[in-house]
């Protein structure tokens, strides 16, 4: 039979029930079929489903997989495309772009397994998304593949919730923005509304960086670097605190600094630093100080946040871990922001030491982020 893709043949009934047996009984693809937690079936050289494990049962809504064995998997999902008169799942023309076929495809032409997206238009109820692998096993003298199937329906509809809040909110971020710097223009020895537009610009500009960060979808993490310096920094962060209601009880000192340039993301780091030093507000008892510092070894510039509190031995090990947090439930995203920003966007080292002297957690930017005003400064922590 002619078709507009792939052949239209199958096996005959008695050579399908030979493939079921080797299939279901041969030790690997036995262990592929209990072992995955998602969808799985093991498909013969025709594309025919000969097994498949109880997580596509579950979701195709049958009980056993003797009425899908035989089928393709376009036919078992009830693919619009896959009407058998035109020679079934993977024949027509619109199977030409189906990720599934393509790398049922891709896989029994090699040795590798092979990963793609697939959009499954079903002629009854929603479309499902699925990213799926085709993997060759060889079964004796038979050639099979493994096809996983990954629903990713709820992933691709949060992530486009994300994109439209973001793009919502950063309409209305502009819109505080710009009335706030109105405001700042007409009153430009308040010192109310100066706090307001500080907070407006650095609240806009965080917004921004992360959507860019957001965006990257492969390789290095997109950043926007910028000439600046650790006075600079030292500066945004005292107006930062100068406002903040984390210091109504306790003091943020920040101890002289020689002006150090650095080139990179200056709103990035700003999170980085602002995270260290809430973590570090939070962990101190009323009346008790959070001192900020900067250091310049061997090429290397460390922005360091200390407090007088002791981690926890058994929380060391732990302490950059998502979601874990000595402070309660529902906790634990500042440190891990912090080495997540601090090292995979910025390109530095986050840690800490903690002991009987206090804690102190540090960000250390390699001498590359620091570009042609470069001078080593000898700070010291007094």
């Amino acid at each position: 039979m002619r078709t507009q893709f792939l052949p239209a043949e199958r096996v005959s009934r008695h050579l399908l029930a030979s493939q079921v047996e080797i299939a279901t009984q041969h030790p690997v693809a036995k262990a592929i079929l209990e072992a995955m937690s998602g969808a799985v079936v093991v498909l013969n050289e025709q594309r025919q489903i000969v097994a498949c494990n109880l997580h596509l049962l579950e979701a195709l809504g049958v009980s056993d997989c003797q009425g899908i064995r035989g089928l393709r998997p376009g036919e078992a999902l009830n693919c619009r495309f896959s009407d058998n008169r035109s020679g079934g799942c993977g024949t027509t023309k619109a199977c030409r772009c189906c990720g599934a076929a393509l790398a049922i495809l891709a896989a029994q032409s090699g040795d590798d397994a092979v990963e793609r997206e697939c959009l499954v238009d079903r002629t009854e109820g929603e479309p499902l998304e699925f990213v799926v692998r085709a993997t060759p096993l060889r079964c004796g003298d038979h050639r099979l593949t493994v096809l996983t199937l990954r629903d990713v329906r709820k992933e691709k509809l949060w992530s486009w919730f994300e994109r439209v809040f973001f793009h919502d909110m950063m309409n209305q971020l502009m819109l505080v923005e710009t009335v706030a710097e109105e405001l700042e223009e007409q009153r430009p020895d308040d010192r109310l509304t100066k706090k307001l537009a500080f907070a407006a610009r650095q609240l806009f500009a965080q917004a921004r960086a992360h959507h860019r960060v957001c965006q990257q979808t492969d390789g290095p993490f997109c950043s926007k670097p910028v000439n600046t310096t650790t006075v600079a920094i030292s500066a945004d962060l005292e107006r930062h605190y100068r406002a903040s209601p984390l210091v109504a009880m306790r003091r943020v000192v920040i101890l002289p600094t020689e002006p150090i340039v650095l080139y990179l993301d200056q709103t990035l780091l700003l999170r980085v630093a602002i995270n260290m030093v809430n973590n570090a507000l939070e962990a101190t008892e009323e009346g008790g100080e959070v001192r900020i510092f900067w250091q310049a070894t061997n090429g290397v510039v460390t922005f360091n946040v200390w407090n007088a509190g002791s981690i926890a031995a058994a929380d060391r090990q732990r302490i950059f871990q998502r979601f874990h947090s000595t402070k309660g439930e529902g906790r634990g995203l500042g440190t891990y922001s912090m080495k997540l920003i601090g090292e995979r966007v910025l390109g530095g080292k986050v840690g800490f030491r903690s002991d009987d002297d206090g804690t102190v957690f540090c960000l250390q930017l390699p001498r590359p982020v620091c570009r042609d005003l470069y001078q080593d400064f000898p700070l010291e922590a007094n």
